[in-house]
């Protein structure tokens, strides 16, 4: 509340028995309760006032803040803005190479087709692929004979150079130099 202190008249018990000594009799100022609520009244509604000034000045300079940092804030924006779009189109790409690669293309051929694919959805990039097969045909992933031999690898091509370094490393570690 206030510093203020009520002040309250204090009555001395005197006892028949004793003498009575002269009283120094200082006229204190006392207060009826109606004029104490007065003072009160006056005193809170003058604190709530500044309270109130003071909570208004914050806010301007708050808003003088935000009209000034909201500048900063577009560029971020504009900043975030950029990173989700490209966000957007890696998970493009990931989404068309795993459909490409489901659809039996080797890495070379998903590569040269994403260019190719158009569409944002699964089922417009699954139509893109559809058309674009005659392009880029499927490698074939071997047939198995046997239907309960569960599936072969892949064969591997290998060219002349990889042979010929297999066949370097077979004969070294037995020829002593």
């Amino acid at each position: 509340m206030s510093n203020e202190t009520n002040e309250v008249e204090v009555v001395e018990e005197v006892d028949i028995d004793t003498v009575e000594e002269p009283v120094n009799n200082t006229e204190e100022k006392t207060f009826t309760q109606s004029e104490l609520d007065k003072i009160i009244a006056d005193r809170l509604s003058r604190e709530q006032k500044k309270r109130e000034q003071a909570v208004e000045q914050e806010r301007a300079d708050a808003d003088k803040r935000k009209l000034e940092e909201q500048n900063e804030y577009k560029e971020l924006y504009e900043k975030a803005q950029a990173d989700i779009e490209t966000a957007k189109a890696d998970a493009l790409n990931v989404k068309k190479d795993a459909l490409l690669k489901d659809a039996g293309h080797n890495a070379e051929q998903v590569q040269a087709a994403r260019k190719l694919i158009e569409g944002d959805s699964e089922e417009e990039i699954t139509k893109s692929i559809e058309q674009i097969k005659g392009l880029f045909p499927t490698q074939s992933k071997g047939a198995d004979p046997s239907p309960f031999n569960g599936r072969k690898d892949e064969v591997k091509t290998t060219d002349k150079e990889e042979i010929g370094r297999n066949a370097v490393s077979r004969v070294l570690h037995k020829i002593r130099l």
